[in-house]
């Protein structure tokens, strides 16, 4: 496999810190080092046994003790790695049993406990060893299970929901971000939008994409004509707008040649191809502060972030490769950055720091 090199690119931003009486320019960086790899495929070349192997999926989590886990695309399971990237356990798997799981809805990590939505009709909840517990009866109707579920604080959990809607012509499809308690009734209702069910590819634009950290809610759509970051406290009130000055920006001939070898028959072409987002997705890291991803590593652009304290912009981020990017790498970040190969079922997994860059020293 060829190595995959991470360049960390900056500065675009100055913080301007008091000193004395004079105001004086720092300039901030973000330093990362590769600590290692977790590889999903056994060969002659790695050591991973078969129960720690695994087929990437989008699906993961970590928790405060900083293990990761993985929906297993092959098993069906939640595969448990610690924070050195050692395999920890296997929980649940694909069948019809009680510890077992028929169709994985989504699922969240808890403390020591995961809980995974099955079927839309039940709740089952298995230790991190891989123990089941218990399973419970959805208390709501089926159609309004939570797509992707974070945890608040003890009592609250916040969740994206979609629903159908019958009863208009023609049917809606409701997206939600909404607050629920630890029994999963729904709370509250923070966010709500409607989309033609006959046009469900574009709710990737419509649905709500969240990040939370110890104080706010950060969510914000995938709008190719506006950036805003809309910010709400725990109890899901608002509090104000993160906005950036943004112009649509059209694809350059170069990435529309790229996009359209990959797009062969796609009706939904220019839905998605003509004009760039002006966000993919926004993210919260260790020290509290909002990443917000600009582009996302596909036909040939690097993965880059600009990075908030609060709603002042700091800083940015790229991230480079050497070989062309297409549908293959995600990062995900916590207290590590996980940039995942799907390519090759494996994860790069960088500590990293955010802080004054060093100056730079002339030569004699």
């Amino acid at each position: 496999m060829r190595s995959i090199h991470l360049i960390l690119l900056t500065i675009i931003a100055m913080v301007l810190i008091q000193c004395a009486k004079v105001q004086k320019p720092v300039e901030m960086q973000v330093k990362a080092e590769k600590i290692y790899t977790i590889e999903g495929k056994p060969d002659s070349a790695n050591s991973i046994t078969p129960e720690a192997a695994f087929d990437l999926t989008y699906a993961v989590q970590t928790d405060k003790d900083g293990f990761l886990y993985l929906r297993d695309e092959k098993t069906g399971s939640i595969k448990v790695f610690d924070k050195a990237g050692k395999y920890y356990s296997s929980v649940a798997s694909s069948g019809d049993g009680t510890d077992q799981i028929k169709s994985m809805d989504t699922f969240f990590a808890d403390k020591d406990t995961v809980y995974i939505f099955d079927s839309r009709t039940k709740i089952k909840k298995f230790l991190r060893p891989g123990e089941y517990v218990s399973a419970s009866d959805i208390p709501y109707d089926q159609s309004t299970v939570p797509l992707a579920v974070s945890v608040l604080n003890d009592s609250t959990l916040l969740g994206r929901v979609s629903t159908l809607n019958y009863s208009s012509e023609p049917v809606l499809i409701n997206l939600e971000l909404a607050l629920f308690d630890r029994k999963f009734n729904k709370k509250m209702i923070m966010l709500t939008d409607a989309l033609n069910k006959e046009v469900i590819q574009r709710s990737y634009f419509v649905e709500p994409v969240f990040a939370v950290n110890d104080k706010y809610i950060y969510t914000a759509k995938r709008s190719r004509d506006e950036y805003r970051i809309k910010l709400y406290t725990h109890s899901g009130e608002f509090v104000r707008d993160i906005v950036q000055d943004y112009i649509p920006v059209k694809f350059s001939d170069e990435e529309s040649r790229i996009i359209k070898m990959s797009q062969t028959g796609n009706p939904h072409y220019k839905d998605f191809f003509e004009y760039k987002l002006a966000l993919h997705d926004i993210k919260t890291d260790k020290y509290g502060y909002l990443w917000v991803q600009r582009s996302d590593g596909n036909f040939g652009s690097d993965i880059s972030f600009d990075i908030f304290d609060g709603d002042r912009l700091f800083l940015t981020l790229s991230m480079k490769y050497e070989e062309i990017a297409q549908n293959t790498r995600w990062v995900y970040l916590s207290d590590q950055i996980y940039v995942f190969d799907h390519k090759n079922d494996k994860i790069d997994v960088y500590d990293y720091t955010i802080e004054p860059a060093k100056k730079q020293t002339p030569d004699p």
